[in-house]
């Protein structure tokens, strides 16, 4: 297999585990915690990584969870790195966009600690490098449909943090979350197959 469909590889992975570990939940949720099963509209992402489900149940969807997460991190990482070879600039540049999309993955992992905000913060700074690169590569490229995607994942990941972290309209929160995931693993991987055509 040529290294450069492990993005791809990584976000199919990624989607089928995730999917497999909604099933698992036992239950739970922001708005009921006696809801029985992951809610689409209601349970977040990192609920599956917990060692307890909301509902005080042991929570067997945690070992695929932490499974999927550790994929996605790997498909990531690799697809910074290889995207900063892409880049019309300076050795120094490309890398610290390697550093910043490596060590962005690699923050994630404090989310399976109780350092979950540290992680948030940690791994989102780096990433705000990382997603620079993205825009500068399909901007440099005259990609100009996903340039635009791009811009709109950044507004999605701005209102994720907005309601995070000031808490209002949290009972929106973990369908903008799923939505943003799906937004922007499209676009990784529409970028992922446009670095294939140009290697």
């Amino acid at each position: 297999m040529h290294t450069e469909k492990l993005p791809l590889l990584g976000i199919a992975t990624f989607a089928a585990l995730y999917g497999y570990a909604t099933t698992l939940y036992p239950g739970g949720n922001q708005a009921d915690l006696h809801a029985s099963g992951f809610d689409w509209q209601h349970n977040y992402w990192c609920d599956l990584l917990g060692s307890w489900a909301d509902n005080g149940q042991p929570n067997p969807a945690r070992p695929v969870a932490v499974s999927a997460m550790l994929v996605l991190g790997v498909a990531l990482a690799f697809f910074w790195y290889r995207l900063a070879g892409h880049l019309r600039s300076s050795r120094y540049w490309r890398r610290t966009v390697r550093v910043s999309g490596i060590g962005s993955m690699a923050a994630t992992g404090l989310l399976l600690t109780p350092l979950h905000d540290t992680a948030l913060i940690v791994s989102g700074g780096a990433s705000l490098v990382a997603l620079a690169a993205t825009m500068l590569f399909l901007y440099q490229n005259k990609h100009i449909g996903l340039f635009r995607i791009g811009q709109f994942c950044l507004l999605l990941l701005f209102a994720n943090n907005a309601i995070y972290w000031t808490k209002t309209g949290l009972a929106w929160l973990p369908l903008l979350q799923k939505t943003t995931f799906a937004v922007f693993l499209c676009w990784i991987a529409a970028i992922s197959l446009l670095l294939k055509k140009q290697r």
